[in-house]
């Protein structure tokens, strides 16, 4: 059964959680190397996260050109969509 992605929105305040950062903190505009940071959220968790929260595979993934952490959170979930 396929599921439908969490809303953009929600899918920000979940990494915020993750991250134990102030709601705001991160946006559409921010760039996934933010996220993806020693003080922030791990590779394999961030990796984990998006394989529950979306309906894709690690492989498909694996293909989103990331830009070396440079591709923005809403660019990722438009990838991912």
């Amino acid at each position: 059964m396929n599921r439908s992605p969490m809303p953009l929105p929600e899918i920000i305040r979940s990494l915020e959680t993750i991250a134990a950062r102030r709601p705001g903190s991160f946006n559409p505009r921010t760039e996934i190397r933010v996220v993806v940071a020693p003080n922030a959220i791990t590779p394999n968790v961030f990796l984990r996260f998006l394989l529950t929260r979306f309906d894709t595979s690690a492989r498909e993934i694996e293909k989103v050109d990331m830009r070396d952490g440079r591709m923005t959170l809403g660019e990722l979930y438009d990838a991912l969509t």
